[in-house]
């Protein structure tokens, strides 16, 4: 009975805890996955040397397993200027993986027939089941005056 009895009061106090706990607004709900994603994001270009490296030894990537994201999207749900800051301290190994991305020939073609300039790639990550995603910011061209 006594085993029972401080059971109960365990149960009891991980229930008040658990009520005691806010609830997430529909806002954070909906920031969640973005942040998730803006996160992944900031690791592809901090990884963007090794990810040149793997593309160089893989081979042809079928269409339906490129995915493009938008980079400037994404950016808007992290910390003004975070991605910014991760992309100039990564700048060299992002060339590497632009350069990566023009020699694989299927890679080069998706972004290709999506209209995304290679120098518009800020970062790539190729995912456990083989998915290439692409993180494109695009550049605004000022026409000369």
């Amino acid at each position: 009975m006594k085993t029972l009895g401080s059971g109960i009061a365990i149960l009891a106090l991980l229930a008040g805890t658990a009520l005691a706990q806010p609830a997430l607004s529909p806002e954070q709900q909906a920031s969640a996955p973005a942040s998730a994603a803006f996160d992944d994001m900031l690791s592809a270009v901090q990884n963007s040397g090794q990810t040149a490296q793997r593309l160089s030894s893989l081979g042809p990537v079928a269409e339906d397993r490129v995915e493009l994201r938008d980079a400037y999207q994404l950016s808007l749900s992290g910390p003004p200027g975070k991605l910014d800051q991760t992309y100039a301290g990564n700048k060299d190994h992002v060339q590497t993986l632009r350069q990566a991305l023009l020699a694989n020939k299927s890679l080069d073609r998706a972004l290709s027939r999506e209209q995304v300039p290679v120098a518009d790639v800020v970062a790539a990550d190729i995912r456990p089941d083989g998915r290439v995603v692409v993180y494109a910011y695009p550049q605004i061209q000022v026409p000369p005056r």
